[in-house]
């Protein structure tokens, strides 16, 4: 009995230009706000990008009066439409100081036309928050 195996037609992503992606939404003292996307990153024409990380951290430094909802969504809308928010931290705390972070290793690949997106919000009529969250990937030839 022989057993054959088939030489790959393609290197493997990291032979394939690789480019390293890292994209980055932080403000601090907010006042209320509506959506606001601090960034956004669309994989090009011929390529890939595994998505190696996702990271979101808000905090109130200050008390809202009353409070109102506050968030942040990393979104991921694929070139076929659908998709939403992969994470997403919402809150209704008004302590001062109060806090949420989320860490996500996804390991997911997102193909030429998809969509990342950063976006945060506060819906209180005052207080002030900060937000920090960003995304890494691995871009390469599909």
């Amino acid at each position: 009995m022989r057993i054959y195996t088939t030489p790959r037609s393609t290197a493997a992503p990291y032979d394939r230009a690789p480019v390293t992606k890292a994209l980055i939404g932080a403000a601090g003292a907010l006042a209320p706000h509506g959506a606001v996307t601090r960034f956004t990153y669309t994989v090009p024409t011929a390529r890939k990008c595994v998505i190696e990380q996702l990271y979101a951290f808000q905090m109130r430094p200050t008390a809202a009066a009353p409070v109102g909802i506050w968030q942040i969504s990393l979104n991921y809308l694929p070139s076929g439409g659908g998709g939403g928010a992969i994470v997403l931290l919402d809150n209704l705390d008004n302590t001062i100081g109060a806090k949420q972070l989320a860490v996500a290793t996804p390991a997911a690949i997102a193909f030429a036309g998809d969509i990342i997106s950063g976006q945060d919000s506060d819906a209180s009529t005052g207080g002030t928050t900060e937000v920090n969250y960003f995304f890494k990937g691995t871009e390469f030839d599909a």
